[in-house]
């Protein structure tokens, strides 16, 4: 059985930390590049739900609220009688997840003007980000096991790095890079 969750810091480790810097920082950023678009309501909305996005991840990389909302699946799925058809019952739950993702990303980048992107990208790497923490939830041992392979572990697990953290890096490099780079053409049209 694993443990309770609880209320905290659930992930002490260096790069765990340095993500979620990562995730509130780049949140920020996309609050400025909201800023820069003042006329253009569409644009800032959706540099700010962005934002709010990534600074939800950046709590929970720390608080670890999935792992409270399974414990509550879990719960459930004991108390409804339907243990034996976990495993359909959770991959439809991240397929469908990921499709929501999919086609709200795909209806959100469809609306945005032609001159908005970088927000486009930064979506599109920010979906990419979602479905890939999603699917470490899969009930498959191959596709989760890969996303959590640890890259590199020491004895004292505090400079664990996964597989699933070099996407987060990946990603959070990325969509910041856009952010910058709306903030830094917007500047120059001014």
């Amino acid at each position: 059985m694993s443990a309770p969750w609880r209320l905290g810091f659930n992930d002490p480790t260096v790069i765990g930390w340095l993500v979620t810097g990562g995730y509130f920082s780049v949140s920020i950023i996309c609050v400025f590049a909201a800023r820069k678009h003042p006329c253009e309501h569409l644009i800032a909305l959706s540099w700010l739900l962005l934002g709010m996005g990534l600074f939800l991840l950046c709590l929970n990389k720390q608080l670890d609220l999935q792992t409270l909302f399974k414990k509550w699946f879990n719960r459930i799925e004991v108390e409804q009688g339907w243990s034996g058809q976990r495993r359909i019952v959770v991959g439809y739950s991240v397929a469908g997840a990921s499709a929501i993702i999919a086609v709200m990303g795909a209806i959100v980048v469809r609306r945005l003007p032609r001159q908005a992107g970088n927000l486009r990208w930064a979506f599109v790497f920010l979906g990419c980000l979602l479905v890939g923490l999603l699917f470490q939830y899969l009930p498959l041992g191959s596709v989760s096991g890969i996303l959590v392979f640890s890259i590199f572990r020491a004895s004292d697990g505090v400079w664990q790095f996964d597989l699933i953290e070099l996407l987060e890096v990946v990603s959070l490099v990325l969509v910041g890079f856009r952010a910058l780079s709306e903030i830094r053409n917007s500047e120059l049209r001014n």
